[in-house]
């Protein structure tokens, strides 16, 4: 019996203490508290990959640490691999740190998940429903084949070790289809109702699937094709208490489609279509998480926003609203969305700041919000406000507002070179740091966004002066998050 899976994403236990099969996570150290506080931010980092007696250059996040001021740059958590570790946010209270990475994906289901760090070295992943200890009922196996067509292209055929199988409780461990008909064998599965069998190439191209698997029986779950959609969760915001975690949750998957700008979006592939590219696509939508066990409890269908976006949540400090990006691609607003209208599958958002697209009048601007951060206080969010000229110059500055939409500021701004993102408040609500982005070449475009030519660096401004300090000078740090 197989069904595939329509279900966003499930829950998570715990990844260090008593176990079966313990999972060492990376050790970290939650800074000392001083005067100013720290800022733990995402640094891109150059790693060499190794792949089929070949060698590449490729990029992965990690997390460093620094003084509020910018100094005394840390690793945080860094690893030599490719694990990334990266979309940092302190619980109100700091006493938490959650972020998203795909470490020990193999353990999940999903391919990235959300963590929660705690002083102490205490690690928890939140999302993907990882089987610490033994299955409650015991144990089955599973077999299968896996379709090694890339369904939107018959040129791309993938096999044997390639392609990587794992299911619930496995402890991670990972088979490979044979080389001949890419059949598979999983000896010891968990028995239950609704067990996941992962099937992956790469973070966006494999398949999840949810079985039923009986103790002591053998359960064939016939052909798995690829790219029907692997799992992940990523953006995580945190409460007070604890009780909800909300993030980004859902299907990514890599698509084959028409490209409107040429070599710009997307990737080009040799033997690809002519004329189409190899982009991301899926359906990942707003999720709020039970906090203890990381069970889903509800997720914001984009059906009943009419297909309208809702991305990049922060949850507020009390808990009971989500701040977002939410509207039209071309016309993105700053909206809070009740908590309760999202357990009760009934978005019901309020929109603070309206987006503006002027759709008939040619070089208009297009105006859209997102990446909203509450202070500290919960009485103010700030956000990004982008504009886009019509010759696809853009630019961005960092803006506040009241939660009942009066008081709308600009508070930082670098003109058309940089568009200023990603902005968190500090602890005691005076400061703001951000992530800059830098053209590498005059004004900075749309696609210089798309191919990801520009350089990045994070800045703190003060709220009352308006005065901006530059805090890193590498290129490559983003994603402020400022904490005691």
């Amino acid at each position: 019996m197989v069904r595939r899976t329509a279900v966003l994403v499930v829950g998570g236990l715990l990844l260090l203490g008593a176990a079966r099969a313990q999972v060492v996570f990376p050790q970290f150290a939650f800074p000392a508290k001083v005067a100013g506080g720290h800022i733990v931010f995402s640094r891109l980092m150059p790693v060499k990959l190794a792949a089929g007696g070949l060698t590449a250059d490729t990029i992965v996040s990690k997390l460093f640490v620094m003084n509020g001021d910018g100094t005394n740059p840390q690793p945080f958590l860094v690893t030599a691999d490719l694990t990334q570790f990266k979309e940092p946010r302190w619980s109100p209270q700091f006493d938490r740190l959650a972020f998203s990475s795909n470490f020990a994906s193999s353990r999940s289901a999903c391919m990235t998940d959300i963590f929660e760090a705690r002083a102490g070295g205490v690690v928890r992943r939140v999302t993907g429903n990882d089987l610490v200890g033994a299955a409650p009922i015991g144990y089955g196996s599973v077999v299968g084949r896996v379709d090694p067509q890339f369904k939107d292209d018959p040129t791309a055929v993938h096999k044997g070790g390639e392609i990587s199988v794992t299911a619930q409780g496995m402890d991670g461990a990972v088979v490979h289809p044979s080389l001949t008909d890419n059949s598979f064998t999983l000896p010891r599965v968990a028995a239950g109702d609704t067990v996941w069998v992962k099937v992956w190439v790469t973070e966006r191209l494999g398949t999840l699937t949810m079985i039923k698997v009986r103790p002591g029986e053998v359960t064939n779950i016939g052909t798995v094709k690829l790219n029907e959609g692997t799992f992940t969760a990523s953006k995580p915001s945190l409460s007070v208490g604890g009780q909800h975690v909300v993030g980004m949750g859902g299907l990514t998957q890599v698509a084959l489609t028409d490209n409107p700008i040429g070599g710009v979006i997307g990737e080009t592939v040799p033997g690809f279509q002519a004329g189409k590219q190899k982009t991301i696509s899926g359906a990942e939508s707003i999720c709020v998480y039970e906090g203890r066990t990381g069970a889903l409890l509800g997720s914001i269908d984009l059906g009943k926003l009419g297909y309208e976006q809702a991305k990049e949540p922060a949850l507020s400090p009390d808990g009971t609203a989500i701040a977002c990006a939410w509207g039209k691609m071309t016309q993105e607003n700053l909206a809070l969305v009740p908590v309760a209208s999202v357990l009760a599958n009934a978005p019901a958002p309020k929109v603070l700041v309206p987006g503006q697209m002027l759709m008939f009048q040619p070089g208009a601007p297009m105006i859209g919000c997102g990446g909203p951060v509450w202070s500290p206080d919960g009485k103010r969010l700030a956000f990004t406000r982008t504009i886009v000229i019509g010759d696809g110059t853009v630019s961005a500055g960092i803006w506040v507002v009241n939660v009942d939409g009066s008081g709308l500021k600009e508070v930082a701004a670098q003109g058309l070179e940089h568009l200023c993102c990603q902005p968190c408040f500090s602890p005691d609500g005076t400061k703001l740091a951000f992530t800059a982005l830098t053209g590498r070449r005059g004004p900075l475009k749309v696609e210089q966004l798309i191919a990801s030519q520009f350089g990045l660096d994070i800045f703190s401004v003060d709220l009352a002066s308006g005065k901006q300090t530059r805090l890193t000078q590498d290129g490559a740090s983003c994603e402020p998050a400022w904490g005691p």
